[in-house]
C-alpha cells in the first residue's frame, strides 16, 4: 500500500545529509532496490525543508547533525506542518536515537547499519510489499 500523500501515485523520497559520500551511498542503495522511486538529495536541511514544503514527498531521510539547521529542527518543522510524512533519522552516534524520536522521527537508524537496514526501513516506512517498487 502506498502513502496517500504521494503525487500522481509516484513516490518521492527526500534525503538530507551534509556528508556527500553518505548521502550518495544511501541514494544508491535505495535506487538499486526501488528504481521507480524519485529521489531528491540535499546537503542541508533548509533546502530539504523547502522541497518537503512544496508537497508530494512520501518519505524524508535525514542526518541528525548538520551545520545550520540540524536534522532535529527539520523534523520538528515537518511535524508542525505535515504530521503524516514518515521520517527516518540517521546518525553516526547511537546516543541520538532518543533525541530523534523525541523530535518526532518515525524511525531511527545508526549510520553503521545503513548498508544492512536502510532499504528494509524505506520499504517499511513506504508500506511497500517485497517486489513492489
Amino acid at each position: 500500500m502506498r502513502p496517500c500523500d504521494a503525487v500522481d501515485d509516484d513516490l518521492t523520497i527526500v534525503f538530507v545529509d551534509d556528508d556527500d559520500a553518505m548521502r550518495e551511498l544511501m541514494i544508491a542503495l535505495v535506487q538499486r532496490d526501488l528504481p521507480n522511486v524519485r529521489i531528491s538529495g540535499f546537503s542541508n536541511a533548509r533546502g530539504a525543508w523547502e522541497r518537503v514544503n512544496a508537497g508530494g514527498v512520501a518519505l524524508v531521510i535525514t542526518d541528525c547533525a548538520m551545520p545550520g539547521m540540524d536534522g532535529f529542527t527539520l523534523v520538528r518543522a515537518i511535524r508542525a506542518r505535515l504530521d503524516a510524512i514518515p521520517i527516518l533519522m540517521v546518525s553516526g552516534t547511537r546516543d541520538a536515537e532518543a533525541d530523534a524520536m523525541d523530535a518526532g522521527a518515525t524511525r531511527y537508524l545508526a549510520k553503521d547499519r545503513v548498508t544492512f537496514d536502510l532499504v528494509n526501513c524505506v520499504r517499511e516506512l513506504l508500506r511497500l510489499e517485497p517486489g513492489e517498487s
